[in-house]
């Protein structure tokens, strides 16, 4: 996968897009599946960015961890494996969206409401609220990077 990306010179939009697709689908998956140690595992990424932006940085790490908490409680196998080789481009595009995304603090602040909402969509097991507000989530970035 990492060769074809970079013989294919992806951009950020890109995977964005690979994004969309897949993480709209986990979070659909992860709200019929997901257990309560997966919700906990969720609750405790999106404190930890939180955390991280209060104290003035990207909360990169933590923002990786939220979406791979999602993919783990799908329960699927291949959506797991898929999001481990994806997750190193997934840190990429993730910190190259957060330092654009930084520069506008209030933009973080979405963010930060929209994986909660993702997360609430989660936790009510409402699947297609939880595929719409990830589809909402990633193609807010989309746009975004197309703006600057």
């Amino acid at each position: 996968l990492a060769q074809a990306m970079e013989a294919q010179e992806a951009s950020v939009e890109d995977l964005l897009e690979v994004r969309m697709g897949l993480e709209s689908n986990a979070a659909a998956l992860a709200a019929l599946r997901a257990s309560a140690k997966d919700i906990g595992y969720m609750e405790e990424s999106v404190r930890e960015m939180q955390q991280e932006v209060d104290s003035g940085r990207y909360g990169t790490e933590a923002d990786v961890s939220f979406h791979m908490a999602i993919s783990y409680a799908t329960k699927n196998p291949a959506q797991i494996q898929v999001m481990k080789n994806f997750s190193d481009f997934l840190f990429f595009a993730i910190r190259e969206s957060r330092q654009q995304l930084y520069e506008e603090p209030e933009q973080i602040q979405k963010i930060l409401k929209q994986h909660y909402q993702i997360l609430q969509a989660i936790k009510s097991r409402d699947a297609r609220q939880a595929h719409a507000t990830m589809q909402e989530h990633i193609q807010f970035v989309i746009d975004f990077i197309k703006r600057t």
